[in-house]
């Protein structure tokens, strides 16, 4: 299931849905019940970002696998990694997945991102 949690600092602000973080968001819910683990969803248009965050544009959200009775904590992260590599392999291009890397080992960070990296416009979490 999935879960709109948000952190200790407050709820999830949700702004407008665009069809691909709908996509998204529908194959994070299709692995959780696979899967029968929740994953929160811990911001999308909200909390703190770097001034050009694609949260800010709603075309970001971030995540985390909830650690359940049925899955011992050192688990938590494998799990995570299954969701992260799981969206990779299903989202379309124009999708960045991070996580694993600076600034996101405690949850997952997807963004539809058209741009390329290199522009220098492009914007990052």
């Amino acid at each position: 299931m999935i879960i709109f949690s948000g952190l200790d600092s407050g709820p999830v602000k949700v702004g407008y849905l665009e069809d691909p973080i709908i996509r998204a968001l529908n194959l994070v819910g299709v692995w959780s019940a696979r899967q029968g683990i929740d994953v929160s969803i811990t911001s999308m248009n909200d909390k703190a970002h770097s001034a050009k965050s694609l949260h800010y544009e709603d075309k970001a959200v971030d995540l985390q696998v909830q650690p359940q009775s049925t899955v011992p904590s050192a688990k938590t992260k494998d799990a995570m990694r299954e969701l992260s590599n799981y969206l990779r392999g299903n989202l379309e291009l124009g999708w960045d997945v991070v996580f694993d890397s600076p600034g996101h080992y405690t949850h997952i960070h997807v963004e539809w991102d058209i741009r390329h990296r290199d522009a220098p416009n492009s914007r990052r979490a």
